[in-house]
């Protein structure tokens, strides 16, 4: 059985594990998803991200982090949209704005070959 997804009182979604029944951190799951997409396990660093978004979507290194599993998998369309919402979040955040510019060159030799 998988983990068990409530919102708390204020609304925002968390996951809990059913044998401990405790709240996962989502910077827990992020520092997961960072280990595994260091050994090339993008899909399972994906799965990791987008379960630290489910617990807050507000943080944009988490989708930034989602925009590099997804680039990992060819997924480039979808990275476009992460990294866009990762601006969104914080406007000023260097290095979402630093993966979009590589994910739309990388995107642009892929069209023009």
């Amino acid at each position: 059985m998988g983990n068990i997804m409530r919102k708390s009182g204020d609304g925002v979604a968390q996951f809990r594990s059913p044998r401990s029944n405790r709240v996962l951190d989502p910077e827990v799951l992020k520092s997961m998803g960072n280990e595994a997409y260091k050994q090339g396990r993008f899909s399972e660093a994906l799965a990791l991200y987008e379960r630290a978004i489910a617990i807050d979507s507000n943080k944009a290194t988490y989708h930034c982090n989602k925009s590099a599993a997804l680039i990992g998998l060819g997924r480039l369309k979808d990275a476009i949209v992460e990294c866009e919402e990762a601006i969104r979040i914080e406007p000023s955040y260097a290095r979402a704005h630093s993966r979009l510019a590589t994910i739309y060159f990388r995107y642009s030799i892929i069209i023009n070959n």
